[in-house]
């Protein structure tokens, strides 16, 4: 199997030169109310309210660099990770004998409103978009909400702005030889959860593929050996999460009322060996992101290395 760090892992090891659209949403949820904060702004206020949270030094380079030698195949990147040029970005790579397996890029068309804030958004990621064909990527994961419908839309509309952003960026990006796919969403909230959500967008949009995460369908109550085989034909990439039920209040509940939130890799409810023999059975040839770490041991690189050995050593006991 071939592995991929996934930028989001690293945490507050990565620099970046301005707040992500995730900070930016808990900023918002927190009444954070200052428009175009800077990266400092926003990490003093979730500091402030208990979300530790730090800009870190690590480059582009310094993360290909580690990523190579720790025995990955590849690094997915958040969008908000990507802050160099493609061909920049390109040289890096060649360099380390790295690529980018996929990258994420969230543009929450559901809650547009008008033709001048789908546009705004439409171009922000067909900039994206532009680096990272550059950069030779060649799979892009687009998320089209964050985790609630804004007040004032309906469902019905929401999924139409959601199928609109889809087909937009979709048309932009096979142009340049990217495939986009679709993975579901860790949020009741938001018609993008479950196996009848996701045959619904591969209705709409024939040519979308799937992303297969095998921790965001446990919010809806969905096996993750289930859902692979409904949609095995479609995967374009598999990303390996856990999750596990939590006596606490989180931002995801199952339909039946219990809350649900990430845990170390292996420690939840999924089966992994069970999804690496699916995988093995079918001859995949894509990546599997690494979407957390199998243990805490207060230092992401750490926890990288060691995330890689335990599934390539779960994948020898496959055989």
């Amino acid at each position: 199997m071939k592995y991929s760090l996934m930028s989001l892992t690293m945490g507050n090891l990565l620099k970046v030169s301005k707040p992500s659209i995730l900070q930016l949403n808990l900023c918002k949820m927190m009444g954070f109310a200052k428009e175009d904060p800077s990266i400092a702004e926003v990490i003093e206020f979730l500091n402030s309210k208990g979300i530790p949270m730090k800009n870190g030094d690590m480059s582009f380079e310094d993360l290909v660099k580690f990523a190579s030698e720790a025995g990955y195949d590849a690094i997915d990147f958040m969008s908000y990770h990507f802050e160099i040029g493609g061909d920049e970005a390109k040289a890096i790579l060649d360099k380390y004998n790295m690529k980018i397996s996929g990258s994420c890029i969230i543009a929450p068309f559901i809650n547009c409103v008008n033709d001048e804030q789908f546009d705004k958004l439409f171009a922000e990621s067909c900039e994206v978009i532009d680096r990272l064909a550059k950069a030779g990527c060649k799979n892009l994961l687009l998320m089209p909400t964050m985790y609630t419908i804004d007040k004032g839309i309906s469902e019905d509309q929401a999924y139409a702005n959601m199928i609109k952003g889809i087909k937009a960026c979709m048309e932009y990006a096979k142009k340049l030889g990217i495939v986009q796919n679709l993975e579901t969403l860790e949020s009741s909230s938001v018609p993008l959860g479950s196996d009848e959500h996701m045959a619904r967008f591969f209705n709409d949009v024939p040519e979308l593929k799937y992303a297969h995460d095998t921790g965001n369908l446990l919010v809806a109550n969905m096996d993750p050996a289930e859902m692979y085989e409904k949609f095995k034909d479609r995967v374009a990439t598999v990303h390996f999460k856990d999750f596990n039920y939590v006596d606490r209040r989180t931002p995801s509940q199952t339909p039946d009322g219990k809350f649900i939130a990430t845990c170390d890799l292996g420690t939840g409810l999924v089966d992994f060996k069970k999804q690496l023999q699916l995988l093995k059975r079918d001859n995949y040839q894509g990546y599997i992101l690494l979407e957390g770490a199998v243990r805490h041991f207060g230092d992401s690189k750490a926890e990288a290395i060691e995330t890689l050995k335990y599934f390539k050593d779960l994948e020898a006991e496959v055989g």
